[in-house]
């Protein structure tokens, strides 16, 4: 079984985060980066599958300029087999992008499996998974909360969370893609052996284009706020006088 594990960086929100003069994306001169976490529920769900069938390949790729290579490096060191970087440019990356880049690689290449996490953290789009099911023709799955693969009819049994605490399990023959929710697993610490393996580690660099698509028509904005804070000078006393007849004013008291 052969597994590619899509694998996307994104801000680190701890960060201080600043608009840049373009609207168009971040100041990254300021902002820290890391592995988006629900791809390393993907990328970790990749690894079990693995563990319990030694034969399979997880392959883990990735989409940016050179910063992203921290992150597949962090793959291998959790014990991806390889890893493959399309280099762009900083900024931001629109999911049909993404979703052609990645699908070329997919085309090139015979993936039984394809593991996405179920958003990434910064746009919170939910939209490149479905793009790349339709450009590979590949059936796929969201809100995957359990994987089971069947290597006797060559298929993987998911269980996908609906509404209302139901839930909903699907038999569907690879090759598919799917996406999978941060409660899927518990995250593995890398191993010794599989650290100093991803230092011997070259990351495959794939020159491929997308120079048909549009530039990005976003921008991007801080959000206003829609609240302002009161203080309220006086004594003890004053201060609840005050409070109390602000309140009383608003009906909530």
């Amino acid at each position: 079984m052969k597994i590619l594990v899509c694998i996307k960086q994104v801000p680190n929100t701890s960060s201080h985060i600043t608009i840049d003069s373009h609207a168009r994306w971040i100041d990254e001169c300021n902002a820290a980066f890391k592995m988006n976490s629900y791809d390393e529920h993907a990328l970790e769900e990749a690894l079990k599958i693995k563990d319990l069938h030694p034969e399979t390949e997880v392959h883990a790729i990735s989409i940016g300029p050179p910063r992203v290579l921290s992150c597949l490096k962090k793959a291998l060191e959790t014990g991806a087999d390889d890893a493959f970087h399309i280099t762009t440019g900083p900024g931001f990356i629109r999911p049909e992008t993404t979703s052609k880049l990645i699908a070329q690689h997919i085309c090139n290449n015979s993936y039984d499996l394809v593991l996405c996490g179920q958003m990434a953290e910064d746009d919170m789009l939910s939209a490149t998974v479905p793009m790349l099911a339709a450009i590979t023709g590949m059936p796929f799955c969201m809100s995957v909360s359990a994987i089971k693969y069947n290597p006797e009819n060559n298929s993987i049994s998911v269980t996908r969370e609906l509404s209302s605490g139901k839930r909903q399990i699907i038999e569907i023959s690879l090759s598919c893609v799917v996406c999978v929710q941060s409660g899927i697993n518990t995250l593995r610490y890398p191993s010794l052996s599989s650290v100093l393996r991803a230092k011997k580690q070259q990351i495959t660099a794939l020159d491929f284009k997308a120079d048909d698509l549009p530039a990005s028509e976003y921008t991007i904005a801080l959000p206003k706020a829609s609240l302002k804070g009161m203080f309220i000078e006086g004594s003890t006393s004053e201060k609840a006088e005050t409070l109390a007849a602000m309140l009383h004013e608003r009906s909530l008291l």
